[in-house]
């Protein structure tokens, strides 16, 4: 069975992503890791969440100031 909530978050974190939102990006992987049922999907968002957040924190992507 598809779990619903880790497919919407996911998705939205991956939009982020493409947009350079990786602050965005990083909640939503950290969310969809959260609900997520499977193994390998918690995984893996708590990697792409851990790699965002850092993009962020070392200035990569846009930000609502500049």
């Amino acid at each position: 069975m598809a779990n619903r909530g880790y497919s919407v978050l996911s998705k939205k974190a991956v939009e982020c992503e493409k947009t350079s939102d990786y602050s965005d990006a990083s909640i939503f992987w950290h969310r969809a890791a959260m609900v997520a049922n499977r193994d390998e999907n918690i995984e893996w968002a708590a990697k792409r969440r851990d790699t965002c957040a850092s993009l962020d924190r070392n200035g990569w992507g846009h930000h609502a100031d500049n």
